[in-house]
C-alpha cells in the first residue's frame, strides 16, 4: 500500500476565496488612486502639502505610484489566491497572501490577507 491519502477540507478553498478578494480590493484601491490623480486633484485643498514643499505635480506623480504598486501586489494576490484553490505550490499560495496584505485594499483587504494566511498554515498539508 501506499502513503495515506492527504486529508482535504476546505481550508484551502477558502484561503483562496479570501486572498483573491484581498487582491480585487488592492485592485480597486489602485485604480482609485490612479483615477483620483487627476479627477479628485482639482477639487481638493492641497494648501497644507504647498507649505512643505511638495508641488501638485509632486503630489499626482505620487499618487500614481501607490496606485501602481497596488495595482501590481493586487495581481500578485490574485495570483496567489488562484493558486491556492489548486492545492499545489504552497509557497506561491503563501506570497499571494502576503501581498494581499501589503496591497492594504481599503483596510478590509490586509484583513482578508491575514485570514488567507492562517487558513493556508492550518491546511498546508493539504499541499502538494
Amino acid at each position: 500500500m501506499g502513503p495515506p491519502p492527504k486529508p482535504r477540507t476546505s481550508k484551502p478553498i477558502v484561503a483562496g476565496v479570501i486572498i483573491l478578494l484581498a487582491g480585487l480590493f488592492a485592485l480597486g484601491q489602485g485604480m482609485f488612486l490612479m483615477m483620483a490623480d487627476n479627477a479628485y486633484m482639482e477639487g481638493i485643498d492641497l494648501t497644507a502639502f504647498e507649505d512643505e514643499g511638495y508641488s501638485v505635480d509632486e503630489i499626482r506623480d505620487l499618487l500614481t505610484a501607490c496606485g501602481a504598486i497596488d495595482i501590481l501586489f493586487g495581481v500578485i494576490a490574485i495570483i496567489g489566491g488562484a493558486i491556492a484553490f489548486t492545492r499545489k505550490h504552497y509557497m506561491l499560495a503563501m506570497i499571494g497572501a502576503v501581498f494581499a496584505i501589503l496591497g492594504f485594499g481599503f483596510v478590509i483587504g490586509s484583513i482578508f490577507g491575514l485570514i488567507g494566511i492562517i487558513l493556508l498554515v492550518m491546511s498546508k498539508q493539504e499541499f502538494e
